[in-house]
């Protein structure tokens, strides 16, 4: 059974919800407030330590047990995700290519759409052709993503 817990990162302004199951993040995503939460596990304290480095600029890796769960397809783009660097993007289509299928464009969108560990696993590197955010980007927003973006554009050299 996956353990929850709510993590207040950035002087209790912002709430993130982690899940876990046999020690592997399996999910993690906004929430409105802390909720109901047991003592964080060892996992989820590591957790909150690289995401509140990461959304300072100090972290630009996460080493963290991750389990993705989803369609082939799915496992295919998101572990392309995991292979884009900091500060970079690229296009629904440039991720299509990388995954073998380069007319699946959408197909790549639906991934991005569907990933269970946004942040973790950066889709919100992926952006339309020509540049602009991207329209699927779930994880807050295209202002969410606006801001990794630029965060990390911000950090990447240092």
């Amino acid at each position: 059974m996956p353990s929850h817990c709510f993590l207040a990162l950035i002087d209790q302004a912002c709430w993130i919800e982690l899940q876990s199951e046999a020690e592997q993040l399996l999910f993690v995503g906004y929430a409105c407030g802390p909720g109901e939460t047991p003592p964080p596990s060892p996992l989820f304290q590591e957790a909150q330590q690289q995401i509140s480095a990461y959304l300072q600029g100090k972290l630009k890796v996460f080493d963290l047990p991750l389990r993705l769960k989803g369609p082939p397809f799915y496992q295919r783009v998101w572990q392309a995700l995991l292979e884009i660097p900091y500060g970079h993007k690229v296009s629904y289509k440039e991720l299509a290519q990388r995954v073998g299928n380069p007319k699946a464009a959408r197909a790549v969108g639906g991934a991005n759409r569907s990933n269970p560990l946004p942040l973790l696993v950066p889709c919100h590197r992926v952006v339309a052709q020509g540049k602009a955010l991207g329209p699927h980007y779930s994880f807050g927003g295209q202002e969410t993503q606006r801001h990794l973006l630029a965060m990390e554009a911000r950090h990447a050299t240092l």
